[in-house]
């Protein structure tokens, strides 16, 4: 019989407001003084903090494009994108996968209320940056 767990109950909302802040899931675990593998077991058995992880997740996503969204925005001075899309790219994998699609002619097939999809082709230049704007003046309206 292997020692007896320290998750408690109380955890559950720790781990969301954690998370709302922009930390990871595993870094929770520092929090609480266990290891990270133990927070991934809990994850696994405790159902009540498997779904405060799946609260929390989105949330810690919510945070870090709030802030990217506040240098798009003009409002954040010092700022490195190189260093904000690298965090992107491996802390949100699934979201922020680091590909691009580009064709000369629009796909129909895309939503545009799902996908931003532009023509960098040199010809549509102008199109290209009214397109940008109109984007980021809609992002801007959203937060």
């Amino acid at each position: 019989m292997g020692a007896p767990t320290k998750y408690e109950p109380r955890f559950c909302k720790m781990l969301v407001e954690h998370m709302t802040g922009g930390l990871s899931f595993e870094s929770f675990a520092g929090e609480i003084n266990v290891a990270i593998s133990t927070i991934y077991l809990w994850r696994e058995s405790h159902d009540e903090f498997s779904e405060a992880f799946k609260t929390g997740y989105p949330k810690c996503l919510a945070f870090w494009e709030k802030l990217g969204l506040t240098r798009v925005a003009g409002k954040t001075k010092r700022f490195k994108e190189a260093t904000y899309n690298y965090n992107m790219n491996n802390r949100f994998k699934e979201q922020w996968k680091n590909t691009m699609h580009v064709t000369k002619e629009p796909d129909k097939s895309f939503d545009p209320d799902a996908h931003a999809v532009i023509d960098v082709t040199p010809e549509k230049k102008d199109d290209t940056e009214s397109k940008i704007k109109a984007i980021i003046g809609k992002l801007k309206n959203e937060y």
